[in-house]
């Protein structure tokens, strides 16, 4: 019978975790191994590259640290599960007051409420005023332009089906990190390409990167209206576009 209390214990411990904290996000993707780049005689018939903003919006995704409450029924659950798991009877028996006591001391690591809202607002209204999509697509051009030889441009113009073109979509972005108190939160943004031939569209290559920089607490991405986080767009953009113009145009394998 004590097999089972700490088994099923430990087991309800780990899934009120994960509601409370969240599972894992698409930033996996990002370790996908990359496939091979265009070979050196595809990229010599590309000509001019029409860089493309393919997606119609990016999904907000931000982190955040518990609040008090959130953070006290962590600590509950967590002295809950430890009572339970010990297998003994005493264990069940003390298991309310375990659970009162890992509730207090679980509150101390979380933040008001209020605090978290008035943060959470202020992220979600500066990411809403950020254009994502534009800011990778002229890094791109930027990037493309500085080291390659290949004209980069943001619209076809008179190359029309005769340019290859560039497709960049910026899926998600927002912050990434620990929920706890004043854990560092990066910065992160998704971008998923798609390299399409000359003509007939063909698809050459695609590949998602998932970029993170910067290294502050929540309050701190918040304060002054979201004054690092807008800084950070920059930085993020430059980094995500260095890597796709290196993996498609500039390496071999």
């Amino acid at each position: 019978m004590a097999w089972n209390f700490h088994r099923y214990g430990w087991l309800a411990v780990c899934l009120a975790v994960c509601l409370l904290t969240g599972c894992a996000t698409g930033l996996s993707k990002s370790s996908r191994r990359v496939p091979a780049p265009p070979t050196e005689e595809v990229r010599s018939r590309l000509g001019t590259i029409v860089v493309e903003s393919a997606g119609t919006g990016s999904v907000a995704e931000f982190a955040k640290p518990h609040t008090k409450g959130q953070a006290a029924a962590a600590g509950a659950l967590k002295a809950a599960g430890e009572c339970i798991g010990s297998g003994e009877v005493v264990g069940v028996i003390l298991m309310p007051i375990g659970a009162g006591i890992g509730g207090v001391m679980g509150a101390s690591h979380g933040l008001p409420k209020e605090d978290v809202e008035e943060a959470e607002r202020t992220l979600l209204a500066v990411f809403n005023e950020m254009d994502f999509q534009r800011a990778v697509r002229d890094k791109v051009v930027q990037r493309g332009r500085a080291e390659t030889r290949h004209a980069f441009v943001t619209r076809a113009g008179g190359s029309g089906q005769s340019a290859a073109v560039l497709q960049v979509n910026v899926r998600g972005a927002g912050l990434v990190g620990s929920p706890e108190r004043d854990a560092p939160l990066a910065m992160f943004l998704r971008v998923h390409v798609r390299l399409l031939a000359p003509g007939d569209r063909a698809l050459l290559y695609e590949h998602e990167w998932a970029h993170k920089s910067g290294a502050h607490s929540y309050q701190e991405w918040a304060a002054g209206g979201g004054r690092l986080f807008r800084q950070h767009l920059s930085v993020a953009s430059s980094a995500v576009a260095q890597s796709v113009i290196e993996e498609i145009f500039l390496s071999y394998r």
